[in-house]
């Protein structure tokens, strides 16, 4: 949802024609290949949620969070040619993967919140087979969550409980292209496949004496990014760049937040078992802007302004039923500003960005059978920002 590093979120998720340094393992793996020399970075991000419903008195829990940025870009050269290795990974201060099981009436924003709360880290290289085309491969991973619940019931009428979980890594590939089509305009393509980080934890069938509990199994989706194809184009003017792109996001495969956590035997095949609520997504297009300006401050020291724009429809339908899963189109506007010094300077760069996403209100009229103590009941209206800054110091070895 926001990229990793400072310059991505600068860029509001543009960038995939600019040499991002170990961004470029994520934003644009081809990208990577106009990495000379060794580079090793190190940060820190963190994001705010100020969600709101109206005209009901209401907050929507969402806890802000803090991340660790660490991120690399290793060339190795094979007579003229180079490949150039990345790594970016970005982790949350306290934990490596989390879910939520929220009740659906409860008021909450899965595409939006949960989409922060993981571990996140990408391994790409990149190379150029020609003078004027890059080529870029990579892998991006988060953790997903699995384990067993047993109950089991003591002499003395009590119960006892313990829990068995696991974490295994999901992959999913990212493949990158960026041309120069002329001496001041460049082409990137990128694909990135979906990431789905599930969740499952199974509890077997006990009898506890006066309760039977059945077997459950609660699963669902912890963490989701759409199948993505993204273009964009970039035409520098001097010292300025300007980036225009267009995102494509197959939010149609979307499995849904929850499966069914009662299964109906086969000798039941008609059981009273709740179906799985459902949230079907839609697919969308989202449109990026950005600009980019570097400056000479002194012989031996550049500045880079960033600036970037994007526009981000939801893919949710409207809430008309008893569920309040929430989800608004944002308006996302990045800044940022790095400075590098060069030789025979100590070859450190900096770093840092701050954006801010605004969800357009949306407001969504209940049906006439939806309870009056529902927290949505009969129209509410969802609305507020998201606020994001990330900071990072690297040094390139020569």
């Amino acid at each position: 949802m926001l990229g990793i590093g400072p310059r991505t979120l600068a860029l509001a998720g543009a960038g995939a024609t600019l040499p991002s340094g170990y961004e470029a393992a994520f934003e644009n793996p081809a990208e990577l290949a106009q990495a000379a020399s060794p580079d090793l970075e190190l940060g820190y991000a963190a994001t705010r949620f100020s969600l709101t419903l109206s005209p009901q008195p209401l907050t929507v829990p969402a806890n802000g969070s803090a991340s660790t940025l660490l991120g690399f870009a290793l060339p190795l050269h094979f007579g003229s040619q180079s490949l150039v290795f990345g790594f970016a990974a970005q982790s949350p201060s306290n934990r490596i993967a989390s879910a939520t099981l929220p009740y659906a009436e409860e008021p909450q924003f899965p595409l939006l919140v949960q989409r922060t709360e993981a571990t996140d880290f990408d391994l790409s290289v990149g190379l150029r087979p020609l003078g004027f085309l890059a080529l870029g491969a990579g892998l991006r991973g988060l953790a997903s969550l699995g384990g067993t619940v047993t109950v089991l019931q003591n002499p003395d009428g009590t119960s006892t409980s313990s829990v068995d979980d696991t974490l295994k890594p999901v992959l999913a590939p990212v493949f990158g292209a960026s041309a120069r089509v002329g001496e001041r305009d460049t082409l990137a393509l990128v694909f990135r496949a979906a990431l789905q980080a599930d969740f499952a934890v199974d509890v077997a069938a006990v009898n506890l004496g006066a309760t039977t509990l059945p077997e459950l199994h609660i699963a669902g989706v912890a963490h989701y990014d759409p199948l993505t194809l993204y273009a964009e184009y970039r035409r520098d003017l001097g010292p300025i760049s300007l980036l225009v792109g267009l995102a494509y996001q197959r939010w149609s495969d979307f499995p849904g937040l929850l499966g069914q956590t009662v299964q109906c035997p086969a000798t039941r095949p008609g059981c009273a078992a709740l179906p799985a609520p459902k949230f079907v997504l839609s697919d969308s297009w989202a449109p990026h802007l950005a600009v980019v300006w570097s400056v000479a401050l002194t012989p031996k020291a550049n500045a880079t302004l960033r600036a970037g724009y994007d526009y981000e429809p939801s893919p949710a339908p409207n809430q008309t039923d008893v569920s309040n899963t929430f989800d608004n189109t944002r308006h996302i506007f990045g800044l940022g500003y790095g400075v590098a010094l060069g030789a025979p300077l100590i070859p450190l760069h900096s770093d840092l960005a701050c954006q801010l996403q605004e969800l357009v209100s949306r407001t969504q009229v209940k049906n006439s059978g939806v309870p009056s103590s529902n927290p949505g009941y009969p129209v509410v209206s969802t609305n507020g920002f998201v606020e994001s800054c990330a900071l990072s110091v690297g040094v390139r070895f020569r």
